[in-house]
């Protein structure tokens, strides 16, 4: 919602918009290969651990990158060219 919103205010943020969307979709792929690699851990089946450790480690990387992007940028953005009454729409 907050991405719509700001978009409609600040044309000019598409890109910033798309990358961080674009984030969203690859820590998605990301939590579901963990997820696969994770299964046959929990069910005892063995799985090679530095496979899971790897896929543990980029999806920690991916949201630590998604985070700052969103508190340095986007979240600013939205402070400065968001109304009172976006916000209210948004709660």
């Amino acid at each position: 919602i907050l991405h719509r919103f700001l978009l409609a205010r600040l044309p000019e943020a598409a890109g910033r918009v798309n990358e961080i969307e674009a984030q969203h979709a690859r820590e998605h792929v990301l939590v579901s290969r963990a997820l696969a690699l994770l299964e046959p851990v929990m069910s005892e089946a063995g799985a090679p651990s530095d496979e899971l450790f790897a896929a543990i480690l980029e999806l920690c990387a991916a949201v630590r990158a998604h985070l700052a992007l969103e508190d340095q940028v986007i979240l600013p953005m939205a402070v400065q060219h968001l109304s009172a009454d976006d916000w209210d729409s948004m709660a």
